[in-house]
C-alpha cells in the first residue's frame, strides 16, 4: 500500500479532513469519541504527516493576484444593445 495521507485517515475514520487536521493540531473542540476514531485510524494506517506537505501548507501564500492582462482591463467593444441588434442572416 502506498503512504497513507490525510484522506485515507479521514475515509478510514467517517470523518472529515478538517476534523483530522484539527485532531492532529491539537485543536480541543473536537469530541473525545472522534478523537479516538482518528486516533485509530492513524494507528491502523500507521500514518505519519508528511514533512514536505506541513511546509507548503505553512508557506502558502494568501494573498491574491490581480489580473495584469490588458485585455481584462479594457471594455468590449460596442455595447450590449448594439450587439443585440446586429442581424446575422
Amino acid at each position: 500500500m502506498d503512504k497513507a495521507n490525510i484522506d485515507d485517515v479521514a475515509r478510514l475514520a467517517g470523518l472529515s479532513i478538517s476534523t483530522v487536521s484539527r485532531v492532529l493540531n491539537g485543536i480541543t473542540t473536537v469530541s473525545e469519541m472522534n478523537r479516538q476514531r482518528v486516533c485509530a485510524a492513524i494507528e491502523q494506517l500507521q500514518y505519519h504527516p508528511d514533512p514536505a506537505a506541513q511546509w507548503l501548507a505553512a508557506h502558502r501564500r494568501k494573498t491574491a493576484h490581480p489580473a495584469t492582462h490588458q485585455t481584462w482591463a479594457q471594455p468590449l467593444e460596442g455595447s450590449w444593445p448594439d450587439q443585440a441588434l446586429l442581424d446575422y442572416s
